[in-house]
């Protein structure tokens, strides 16, 4: 009987600063060397007031918990526009596993 590989699942913004990109390829490096599936989710800043990141924070939609063993969310990329409460909400379905 075979187990399951682990699959984990990362939020951020965008790939091309060099905080994001570095995290990033840390992040693969140690799934890699972890043998764990590794989902990327490049949403964008949640609740952005310049209304850039609105259609592309659909992806964050996509992020089923049932289907993943964790969660890495880059807060300090995707959680600057919101206050505490609406951290709360956003992080509230991601409860049920790891992060």
């Amino acid at each position: 009987m075979s187990k399951k590989r682990p699959s984990i699942g990362l939020l951020f913004d965008f790939l091309y600063d060099k905080y994001q990109l570095k995290i990033w390829e840390g992040v693969t490096k140690a799934a890699y060397d972890l043998d764990l599936n590794l989902y990327c989710f490049p949403g964008g800043e949640l609740e952005d007031p310049f209304g850039n990141s609105v259609q592309r924070n659909i992806v964050f939609d996509l992020v089923l918990p049932s289907q993943l063993d964790g969660v890495i969310i880059m807060l300090a990329v995707i959680a600057n526009f919101i206050c505490k409460k609406k951290f709360d909400e956003f992080y509230k379905r991601f409860k049920v596993i790891p992060m």
